[in-house]
């Protein structure tokens, strides 16, 4: 007997399939036995010691907070949790783990919980979904194929429905995407790079070994309905003042003070016009990853109306 949960995820499956079989629109499976090499073999999931992130950020007549958690699985366990498309459609993971992001964010007035999936090998997106709370309430999934990606968007169609069960909810969307392959810098001559969740950022600065000024990675992050060529770099080492709780299973100290942190500045070419938006910043995105245990304890950049902002972290549980 399923429970309620489980209710819901298989009616939320069998939704995503039927509606996006009538679309009549075929992507080409990513190959099961000779899976592409990782983007870059030095992304190391070990070196990713949190299990659990909490930020905050206030300025002016903004406040936001954001809570992020990580979770390891193995590939068979997460291709099970992963949304239905017609056969052969949606990417498989190509390595032997997924990561899965659980990240819950409230900004102003606006609650959202998204849930990421994507390869631990490389960060290759496979799946994001997002339900937005309170007003205009809708529950959006894109989950993505070799060449481009599904999006299935369900949200109250009268203003009756949104006091009722999700189940009723009849304004329903769906569609695909094709990859500009051109504009994300993966045409034929380009090099292979692996298409990401902004959201995977989080894992990325832990987990690449970028170690020292100079140190880079180039991916591409699936933002806005379009690529986005993306560079992290650490431009620098910088001393931090830090104010967070943090928590092991030995022990929980509160941390105040100045920490050695690496400086990981984010670039695309668009600029503050870019598509590229994480947590809310749209322009000069850098975030500061703690040398020792690589934690990232703040983030740093432009959001529209209010200017630069920091979102520090205020508490971390690590395994």
């Amino acid at each position: 007997m399923l429970n309620r949960h489980e209710q819901r995820s298989v009616r939320h499956r069998l939704s995503l399939l039927s509606a996006l079989a009538g679309l009549g629109v075929t992507l080409l499976a990513a190959p099961g036995a000779a899976a592409s090499p990782p983007f870059d073999p030095r992304l190391d999931p070990q070196a990713v010691d949190w299990r659990m992130l909490r930020f905050h950020a206030s300025k002016l007549f903004v406040s936001a907070n954001a809570e992020v958690r990580f979770e390891r699985m193995p590939a068979s366990a997460a291709a099970a949790e992963l949304s239905a498309v017609p056969e052969g459609s949606g990417r498989s993971p190509g390595g032997s783990q997924v990561v899965r992001l659980h990240v819950e964010s409230k900004l102003g007035g606006k609650e959202t919980h998204e849930d990421v999936w994507f390869d631990a090998a490389d960060g290759s997106a496979l799946e994001r979904r997002k339900e937005r709370l309170g007003k205009k309430p809708y529950i959006a999934t894109v989950r993505y194929g070799t060449d481009g990606v599904y999006r299935h968007r369900i949200a109250p169609a009268k203003d009756r429905e949104a006091h009722g069960p999700r189940e009723r909810w009849s304004g329903l969307e769906t569609s695909f995407e094709p990859f500009d392959r051109a504009s994300g810098g993966l045409g034929e001559d380009s090099p292979q790079r692996p298409v990401i969740e902004p959201l995977a950022l989080f894992y990325l600065v832990s987990a690449a070994h970028l170690e020292a000024p100079g140190d880079r990675l180039e991916t591409v992050v699936f933002s806005r309905h379009r690529l986005v060529p993306i560079r992290l770099e650490v431009s620098g080492i910088e001393q931090i003042r830090a104010n967070f709780e943090d928590r092991t299973q030995a022990r929980t100290e509160r941390r105040r003070g100045p920490i050695e942190a690496l400086k990981i500045r984010v670039e695309d070419a668009g600029g503050a016009d870019s598509d590229f938006s994480f947590l809310g910043l749209r322009e000069g995105v850098e975030i500061f990853v703690e040398r020792s245990s690589r934690l990232p304890v703040l983030v740093r950049g432009k959001m529209r109306i209010v200017g630069r902002v920091d979102i520090a972290l205020t508490h971390a549980e690590r395994r």
